[in-house]
């Protein structure tokens, strides 16, 4: 399922590339298509290069404390998006998600245990995660229980998310508050494309 279309920003604004060539953007741990990004050819290049050489007249004349202020404005807007990032990032390289919310149900039994997270998205709305685990007689022999993780408890969950994009995760493991990290098995659920 292909998402996007994304462009190259050159001198301030979106552009697609000169000749309207594009090249998919597979995710590494599906191989499926999710995005199509421009390939930027010589005209493109030089385009960037010449908004680079118009936009360091102002930068070279620009005061220590003016660059130092941009630098920060720059970090800020980083960390404002810091999930949207991360969530791009993982997918472009297929990484493992990571999610840290608070449980809000817990399902113990076969096929396969369940536990809920309430998580923060990047825009500060709440988002349930559901978080697949492996069939409680193999947790119990690991010694997990049916209050193992309940509801209120923070935890950070890892694992790989459903190639649909849905609000799924074949987790891994667990890691508490207090440091005590569990492991979860993997789900064995097809559809996650590392089982």
């Amino acid at each position: 399922m292909t998402d996007r279309t994304l462009q190259n920003f050159v001198n301030g604004k979106f552009t697609d590339a000169s000749d309207g060539r594009t090249s998919d953007v597979i995710d590494p741990s599906t191989g499926e298509v999710y995005a199509h990004a421009p390939v930027s050819g010589r005209q493109d290049v030089d385009a960037a290069m010449q908004a680079a050489a118009n936009a360091f007249e102002g930068w070279r004349d620009a005061t220590p404390s003016e660059r130092s202020l941009a630098l920060i404005r720059i970090a800020d807007a980083i960390e404002a998006r810091a999930d949207e990032l991360v969530e791009a990032e993982t997918r472009n390289t297929g990484k493992p998600v990571a999610l840290t919310g608070t449980v809000t149900k817990m399902e113990f039994m076969n096929p396969h245990i369940y536990f809920y997270l309430d998580v923060k998205d990047a825009s500060g709305k709440v988002v349930n995660w559901a978080f697949e685990g492996s069939p409680p007689n193999i947790l119990y022999r690991q010694g997990w229980r049916k209050d193992t993780v309940k509801p209120g408890d923070v935890v950070t969950a890892k694992g790989f998310r459903a190639r649909d994009g849905a609000h799924l995760v074949a987790c891994n493991t667990i890691t508490f508050q207090d440091g005590r990290q569990l492991s979860m098995g993997n789900g064995n659920v097809k559809g996650y494309g590392k089982n």
